[in-house]
C-alpha cells in the first residue's frame, strides 16, 4: 500500500497490540479427510421498522469448522422476503467464491462443490430455474 494514512497506521497498531495480547490463544480445527464447504444463508425481511431494511446473515463451514460469518444490514430496501433472502444468498456465494481460491493456494483439498442452505422456497426456485417469472420476486 503506498501512501498509508494516519488511520491505516492506527489500524495496524491496534491489530499488532491485539495479536501480542492474545498470542497464547488459538483456534482449534477438527481434522477431516475432506473439506467440504458448506454455507448457510438467511435474512429477515424488513425487521427494522425505522428504515425497513433487511439484515443479511451467513456462516461458512470448512468441514466441521466455522471459518467465516457475517451479519449486516442490507444497503437497500427489499420488496419481498424472496428478494431479501436472495441478497443474503448472493453475499454467501461471494464469500465462498473468495474462500475457494484461498484453499487452492493453501493446497487444501476441496473436491466437492460447495453446498449452500437457504430456507426460502422462492430463492430455491430462482436459483434452480432462472427463467422463473419475475412475479415471484414480488410475492
Amino acid at each position: 500500500m503506498h501512501k498509508p494514512l494516519e488511520f491505516h497506521w492506527k489500524c495496524v497498531k491496534r491489530l499488532l497490540l491485539y495479536l501480542s495480547g492474545t498470542k497464547d490463544q488459538g483456534l482449534l480445527f477438527q481434522k477431516s479427510p475432506s473439506l467440504p464447504i458448506t454455507g448457510f444463508a438467511d435474512s429477515d425481511w424488513a425487521a427494522d421498522r425505522t428504515d425497513m431494511r433487511s439484515t443479511t446473515g451467513y456462516c461458512v463451514y470448512l468441514g466441521k469448522n466455522l471459518v467465516s460469518w457475517m451479519a449486516k444490514k442490507q444497503h437497500t430496501v427489499s420488496r419481498s422476503s424472496t428478494e431479501a433472502e436472495f441478497r443474503s444468498l448472493a453475499a454467501t456465494v461471494s464469500e465462498i467464491t473468495w474462500i475457494q481460491p484461498l484453499l487452492t493456494e493453501l493446497h487444501a483439498k476441496h473436491t466437492e462443490p460447495p453446498l449452500i442452505w437457504c430456507d426460502n422456497l422462492g430463492v430455491v426456485l430462482l436459483t434452480t430455474n432462472p427463467v422463473v417469472s419475475s412475479v415471484l420476486c414480488r410475492a
